[in-house]
């Protein structure tokens, strides 16, 4: 078995933030205890929103509420950005910076 490396850069698709996304996400980040925490959580849910934007472009059906980073006591203590994928389960969608390559 080989390993791949796959480089984020040429196998991304960017896809616009919208305003609602932004204030969720915004609202999301002031329950947060800490200024780190709350990046984590501003990020972790534009993710999810993205994702479920996508997938909701391919006719993928969701289920927001039922994802476990829709729940403020389950966000206040993990790091969650999981996405309930209706009939498959849930997929986390990760943040990642234009700097990362990982």
């Amino acid at each position: 078995m080989t390993s791949q490396t796959i480089n984020p850069q040429n196998s991304s698709l960017t896809l616009p933030i919208t305003k609602t996304a932004r204030q969720i996400s915004e609202q999301f980040a002031q329950q947060q205890a800490t200024p780190e925490k709350a990046e984590q959580v501003r990020l972790n849910t534009l993710a999810v929103l993205l994702v479920n934007d996508y997938l909701q472009m391919m006719e993928i059906p969701t289920d927001l509420q039922a994802s476990d980073s829709w729940n403020a006591a389950v966000r206040f203590c993990s790091d969650l950005a999981d996405l309930e994928i209706i009939g498959m389960g849930k997929l986390e969608c990760r943040p990642m910076k234009a700097n990362q390559s990982t």
